[in-house]
């Protein structure tokens, strides 16, 4: 008797459903229609009610059973543009609620040096001692001059109203901080003075409460006596707060390949459940097996609210408790049909989740992890143990690495090679590091000193630093200044599904396939090398400093008037624009306020000393003249002495002093260049 091969879509049934909510997501970014995902849906629908009334012979509906599957996709496709569509921030008329009295609610609440960012959502105006209640709530983002530590969340508060739009900087190859703030659900924004936020109430939710638990929570973590890095390191892989890891360490660990320890993720999420589950080993004994499952899934489902429910811990959760549920009712559990359920649930409460750098890595890697594994999975287990676990372990390692390398190099310029020897070393201790820093946690929160946990978790950290450190500094393997397009990541993967095809069917002319796909990522990435401007002039948008960079031919300087010249940041800020120039060296070019660079006559308005300068009978020519916050006079002054080409204002100017200037420039019908309107000036060649 012939043996019926499973298709792979049978075995992941609800990849049916992602599959097309997933396009019909991208497809709400690139049209706002209501119009046509409604059209789309009454198409599935009429397809299915088509299907439902067809004749049922045997004849027919062997025919029909595999367009089933049409009117399902056709919905889901539909659904996932409305829902994008509809989880979309909504947008409001801000200048109709300038100076008005705002209410909102605290969601949380992080501090810097001198200053805090707050999370809240508003939810009403009021206008003559009046409130009147938004038709939607929206999130907003709150900055101070200041800190008021006394703020919590879940508080009431009332601020006066002034909201901007949320805007990316505009540099080139930047970062797209409106897209982050709307993956977040946030649209606008507003810098306020410390005092300028009253407090009038409180109104905690439970995610509020969860927040302000958790932020008592670090305080208890920094009050002890662990080392500073260690108190950070427990922060980001307990709680899910990696902001207070420095940028040195972040380098340390990314280039040995091992940065998904510091970010809360399935691995940790796995452990803690793993821990969970040994601890209520008693319940087995007593024949409550099913109530140890339970207690499980609330433990889980507790543990990912109280870390605020990032993409990778919702992920990993609704995985396992999809897995849990399956045990539970004595049903077998598909490991990629519920990585595919969690994706849905993360999409289906937010879309544009989506697009957010965590959700892509954890779901690329888990399931490249069990695609392959899967066949392994079913090998002979002869053989020694340890050897055998070895090599899962190095293979683990391997597919994971080939499933990311090409999106760290998309967003991040970078590739580590090393990651194998990081994780072989990190991976088998890391379950014990987490129960020793899990049990810190909880003694923190009873109020217990446990000296003894302390000197071990500053032992473990260090271990894992020289980890860091061998794998991405003494090994070499790490690569820097590495430029792809989205071209090339879709090849990339493309490619890794053709050699996942020829894996199973042993096919070469899959593995042919995939080798054509290499073949146009490198003539494409030649393409690009031979195209790309070999010089250029760039004044970037930088909220706390001019900064002007030209290049030629590899070699760049960062000119920066009106301050401290930082090459070492500016590399990190800016590391897809320098791999995509080819810039190899970056110096300093002085804190001049005239130069001549790449043929550019360029002078920059710097300090007050303006004033006192009398006017030139010949004015000096000047292609760009720069006007840095620093520059306390008028722009007719700088017309006096000075004839450009072109103003540029520069992006650190204040918002008060902004519109003055460029309203005198219009007046003048002087040609200027807003950079914090318009994002960077460039010149390319």
């Amino acid at each position: 008797m012939q043996r019926v091969t499973q298709s792979p879509i049978a075995k992941v049934p609800v990849a049916r459903i992602l599959a097309p909510f997933i396009i019909g997501v991208i497809a709400s970014a690139l049209s706002d229609n209501t119009i046509v995902p409604a059209a789309i849906l009454a198409v599935g629908i009429a397809l299915y009610i088509g299907l439902r009334f067809a004749p049922h012979t045997p004849k027919w509906s062997q025919r029909l059973r595999p367009l089933w599957s049409v009117p399902i996709m056709t919905v889901s496709l539909a659904l996932g543009w409305g829902n994008a569509s509809l989880c979309a921030p909504p947008e409001m008329d801000v200048k109709t609620l300038d100076g008005r009295i705002a209410q909102a609610r605290v969601n949380d609440i992080r501090y810097s040096d001198f200053s805090m960012t707050v999370y809240a959502t508003m939810t009403s105006v009021a206008d003559d001692n009046k409130a009147q209640l938004l038709d939607k709530q929206h999130d907003i983002l709150l900055t101070t001059r200041g800190c008021n530590y006394m703020l919590q969340p879940g508080d009431m508060i009332s601020f006066e109203c002034s909201l901007d739009t949320i805007k990316s900087l505009g540099n080139p190859d930047g970062f797209d901080y409106q897209s982050y703030m709307l993956d977040q659900g946030i649209r606008y924004r507003e810098h306020l003075a410390s005092d300028g936020i009253a407090v009038w109430g409180s109104k905690p939710t439970f995610i509020t409460r969860c927040n302000k638990y958790r932020r008592q929570l670090q305080q208890a973590v920094f009050l002890s006596t662990l080392s500073p890095e260690a108190q950070n390191f427990v922060i980001a892989t307990l709680l899910g707060n990696s902001r207070f890891i420095s940028p040195e360490t972040r380098q340390e660990f990314s280039a040995a390949g091992i940065s998904h320890v510091l970010a809360l993720s399935g691995l940790h999420v796995g452990i803690i459940m793993a821990i969970v589950w040994f601890m209520l080993f008693p319940l087995d004994y007593l024949g409550m097996r099913r109530l140890r499952f339970v207690i499980t899934i609330i433990m889980l489902l507790g543990y990912a609210a109280f870390t605020g429910l990032s993409p990778s811990v919702v992920r990993a959760t609704v995985m396992m408790v999809v897995v849990v549920t399956g045990m539970i009712f004595y049903r077998k559990s598909v490991s990629l049909n519920a990585l595919a359920t969690a994706a849905l649930v993360i999409l289906v409460f937010s879309p544009r989740a989506l697009y957010s750098v965590g959700f892509q890595l954890s779901f690329t890697t888990v399931a490249a992890f069990l695609l392959f594994f899967e066949k392994t999975g079913e090998e002979n287990k002869k053989g020694n143990t340890a050897v055998r676990y070895l090599k899962k372990l190095v293979a683990g390692s391997v597919v994971a690495m080939l499933s990311t390398i090409m999106l760290t190099a998309w967003y991040f310029s970078s590739v580590s090679l090393t990651s194998v020897i990081g994780n072989i070393f990190i991976l088998p201790v890391f379950p014990l590091i987490m129960a020793c820093m899990a049990a810190f946690l909880i003694l923190c929160a009873i109020g217990i000193n446990a000296g003894f946990l302390k000197s071990i978790i500053n032992l473990e950290y260090d271990f894992v630093r020289w980890v860091a450190r061998v794998a991405g500094e003494d090994l070499p393997g790490h690569i820097d200044g590495i430029y792809v397009t989205g071209f090339d990541v879709a090849m990339y993967y493309i490619a890794l599904v053709l050699v996942l095809v020829w894996y199973r069917t042993r096919k070469f002319k899959w593995m042919n396939y995939a080798l054509v796909m290499v073949f146009c990522i490198l003539a494409h990435g030649a393409y690009v090398k031979m195209t790309v401007p070999t010089r250029g002039l760039v004044v970037f948008n930088n909220f706390t400093q001019t900064q002007i960079f030209t290049f030629n031919n590899g070699k760049g300087q960062l000119w920066v008037p009106d301050g401290e010249t930082d090459t070492e940041e500016f590399r990190r800020y800016n590391k897809k624009f320098i791999a995509h120039y080819g810039i190899d060296s970056i110096s300093e070019n002085g804190a001049t306020e005239r130069d001549v660079v790449n043929a550019k006559r360029i002078v920059c308005a710097v300090g007050g000393k303006w004033k006192s300068v009398e006017p030139l009978s010949s004015k000096i020519e000047t292609d760009i003249l720069v006007v840095t916050k620093k520059y306390h006079s008028s722009i007719e002054k700088l017309l006096s002495i000075y004839s450009p080409k072109m103003i540029i204002l520069s992006g650190d100017i204040y918002d008060g002093n902004i519109k003055e200037i460029t309203d005198e420039c219009e007046s003048m019908g002087i040609p200027y260049f807003n950079i914090k309107e318009r994002g960077a000036w460039m010149e390319m060649k």
